[in-house]
């Protein structure tokens, strides 16, 4: 029975158009500087990009590049986006370990370690929906960084889409990253923090998946 050409639309066609009309906005948003840009639920969310967020991405590479053996060929950047067959669209993670080449389409078994800086708008994002991603592509570290809580989550060992080990420390103490290259030991103890206003012992349950 015919309803009218009203009802004739094909769902399809519209969460394809709805889809498109997302991903043009996600590639507009990213070409801002200082903007953090979060996919929502058919909504693209934009917020200015923390100093505690600019200042972690700094420290932590500086403190890559002087511990990596130069012979490795390993590099520590950020915003490089990266495809694999268990994700839907492209992760760029916050701060990368890769092993550079110089292609277009870069594909996530290049990667030794994916590090995300949380933020407010991020956590979902960060504690739970990344650490899937990651481990079902089998990035071999997955490293959190939490500016408010003062904490940083170590991943490590994925297998059959899940990471079998998990560490977690309070800025101040030694973290050693188990890189494939060789371990790699971190000192959380000089990683900026939220101001003191914005800082929290823990975030909701429901938000990060472990804490109480």
């Amino acid at each position: 029975m015919s309803h009218g050409r009203g009802w004739e639309y094909p769902v399809d066609k519209k969460i394809q158009s709805d889809v498109e009309l997302l991903q043009g906005l996600m590639e507009k948003a990213e070409t801002l500087e200082g903007v953090e840009v979060v996919p929502g639920d058919g909504f693209v969310m934009m917020s200015p990009v923390s100093l505690e967020r600019i200042r972690t991405f700094r420290r932590v590479t500086e403190l890559l590049d002087a511990r990596l053996d130069p012979e490795l060929g390993l590099e520590a950047v950020g915003e490089i986006e990266f495809q694999h067959p268990e994700w839907d669209t492209p992760r760029s993670p916050d701060v990368v370990l890769w092993s550079p080449v110089d292609t277009p389409k870069r594909g996530a078994e290049l990667i030794e370690l994916a590090g995300e800086i949380v933020s407010p708008s991020s956590v979902e994002n960060d504690y739970l929906a990344k650490t899937a991603a990651y481990a079902a592509a089998g990035i071999p570290v997955y490293l959190i960084l939490d500016p408010y809580t003062r904490r940083a989550l170590c991943y490590s060992r994925p297998a059959d889409g899940a990471y079998r080990s998990r560490e977690e420390f309070s800025y101040g103490e030694a973290l050693t990253l188990p890189l494939p290259s060789g371990p790699v030991e971190l000192d959380t103890g000089i990683l900026p923090t939220a101001p003191a206003q914005s800082q929290r012992d823990a975030w909701p349950r429901h938000r990060s998946g472990y804490q109480d």
